[in-house]
Parts: C-alpha cells; sequence; structure tokens
C-alpha cells in the first residue's frame, strides 16, 4: 500500500476481534514507531496478555465511571462499552516523565503505528482517554516501564469488529497563506 492510500484508509476502530495479530505484525508496526521523527525519549510498551489488558480495561472503566465530566459519563452508560474497546492487543508509548516535550515524539510514533497497522490490515484506535489511569502506579507497575518514563499515549489494536462505538469524523479546517 502506498502512503497516501494508508492515511486515506485509515480510521479509528472501537471494536475488535478477539483473535490476536501474527507476532511478525506486532513487531511492523511497533518497529514502525521507532522510526518516527524523534522529540526527547520514547519507550513502547507492547501488551497481549489478556489478564494484564482486563485489569488496564477494568482500571479505566472505574476511574471513567468516577469521572465529573458529562461526556465521559455518557459514554461510559453506552451498552457494551469498554474502555479498551475489546481489543486483544494494546501499545503504550511513555516519554521521561521530566520530559519538556510532553507528548509530541508518542504522538509522531502513534501516527507512523496506525499507518503501518492499517497498511498491515490491522484496525487501531489511537487514546489519550485511559493514559491517566495507565499513571497510576497500580497500572504503571503492569507496564514494567524503564525507571523515570512514564505512559503519554496508548494504542489499541485488533482485527476489526466492527462499527460499534464509532464516531463521525471530526473535521479540521486548513487555511492557505499565499
Amino acid at each position: 500500500m502506498n502512503t497516501l492510500l494508508a492515511i486515506n484508509a485509515r480510521k479509528s476502530v472501537r471494536c475488535y476481534e478477539k483473535s490476536l495479530p501474527e507476532d511478525e505484525v506486532i513487531e511492523i508496526i511497533a518497529a514502525a514507531g521507532t522510526k518516527a521523527p524523534k522529540v526527547g525519549q520514547l519507550h513502547i510498551t507492547v501488551v497481549t496478555n489478556a489478564d494484564i489488558l482486563a485489569k488496564i480495561d477494568d482500571f479505566a472503566m472505574e476511574d471513567m465511571k468516577a469521572s465529573p465530566a458529562p461526556n465521559v459519563k455518557k459514554t461510559v452508560e453506552q451498552e457494551g462499552f469498554r474502555p479498551l474497546y475489546g481489543a486483544p492487543l494494546l501499545f503504550v508509548l511513555s516519554t521521561e516523565e521530566d520530559s519538556p516535550f510532553g507528548m509530541t515524539g508518542p504522538a509522531c510514533a502513534a501516527t507512523q503505528m496506525a499507518l503501518a497497522a492499517t497498511d498491515m490490515g490491522v484496525a487501531s484506535c489511537v487514546m489519550a482517554s485511559v493514559v491517566g489511569t495507565l499513571k497510576k502506579s497500580a497500572c504503571k507497575a503492569l507496564l514494567e516501564l524503564p525507571k523515570g518514563f512514564t505512559p503519554a499515549l496508548c494504542i489499541v489494536a485488533g482485527y476489526y469488529g466492527g462499527e460499534a462505538f464509532t464516531r463521525p469524523p471530526k473535521t479540521v479546517e486548513i487555511n492557505y497563506i499565499s
């Protein structure tokens, strides 16, 4: 697939089959993140362990249910909703805790990884919504991060499982100055 085809085919998917992509495919997607523009230090954690995914999903659900934000409460109340959307694969992109660059590096890596996933026939959704949960000590311990690193962004991925929890695409305006 050429780059523009992947860009135009990529979409956020929020419903996944239970089957895990092959190890080689997962490695290709993770490696794509290492080819992104480097802005600060980056660590990529690949989670395929179903028990750990379930724990993270449960912790995130508790946090979302306790959120005072009306849009979060509305999301959590949807029948069948789970924060990780039933994905069998989670990529956590982490930066150094004191990084002045914030999510810049992880955002670059996530874009490359989402495009690589699309190219490999794997659906994905780049997410910041569970990062607060991932930063809590109980979750952070599950991720086995290098000392001094903290989660900044994540991607759930797997094979397309349907249109559940789809949202209309957000529009982006382009301003040209000549």
